[in-house]
């Protein structure tokens, strides 16, 4: 069973099996709903911390 992880624009804790989805720089994020991935997409680069 996944682990969950942490939408990256407002941190909300998803499961990411059933969430959405999007992948930026090799990596997959998930996001609690459609206007985080959204705001994600406008921007990727203001929510991804460069440690990750």
């Amino acid at each position: 069973m996944a682990e969950s992880e942490r939408c990256p624009v407002c941190g909300m804790q998803v499961e990411p099996q059933s969430s959405l989805s999007e992948s930026y720089d090799g990596k997959t994020y998930h996001f609690c709903s459609s206007d985080c991935r959204a705001a994600f997409q406008q921007e990727p680069q203001s929510y991804v911390s460069e440690s990750t």
